[in-house]
């Protein structure tokens, strides 16, 4: 058991612990359940990102990074959601889905990129003594189309937080 998989398997436990307590703190309230839902999100990103770079096999890495870039463009939606949720802006998860749509549908658009070829071309193996143990990924274009993705939905949120805490929201 290595330094890296115990603190690996902390953050799960801490990311979920979180975000049921404060679920449970009131089970009800949309804020609580999108914070749990974020919470599960971040939790379900971290087994996948560990489940790549802990096994140390480049067999599996090409699909680690589909499943870990798919489920991290989803965080900015969360994010968002919660952000909706804590205005008050959205009382149920169909208001705040429906004020989410333009970005809900934009991270399934990313999905599916990371999911094409255009995203991981192949994976480079280490040789025997390298400084870095890990496989490392191969991009290709889609790459780009991510990054301006989580750049632009990240810059976004924080302007929709400063304009909202401007606003008294």
């Amino acid at each position: 058991m290595t330094m890296l998989w115990l603190s690996h398997w902390l953050a799960v436990l801490v990311s979920i612990t979180l975000g049921g307590l404060v679920w449970l703190n009131n089970p009800r309230r949309l804020v609580n359940q999108c914070f749990l839902a974020l919470s599960l999100l971040l939790a379900l990103w971290l087994i996948i990102v560990g489940g790549g770079v802990l096994s140390g096999k480049a067999s599996i890495v090409q699909t680690i990074v589909r499943y870990s870039t798919t489920t991290a463009a989803m965080i900015p939606v969360l994010f968002n959601l919660l952000r909706v949720a804590m205005t008050g802006r959205a009382q149920t998860w169909v208001q705040a889905l429906r004020l989410n749509a333009w970005g809900l549908a934009t991270a399934i658009a990313i999905g599916f990129v990371c999911f094409s070829p255009w995203m991981v071309v192949g994976v480079r193996v280490p040789a025997p003594g390298s400084t870095t143990p890990f496989p490392e990924p191969i991009y290709g274009f889609g790459i780009h189309l991510y990054a301006a993705y989580m750049s632009t939905t990240l810059l976004l949120l924080v302007c929709f937080a400063a304009l909202g805490a401007g606003n008294g929201a």
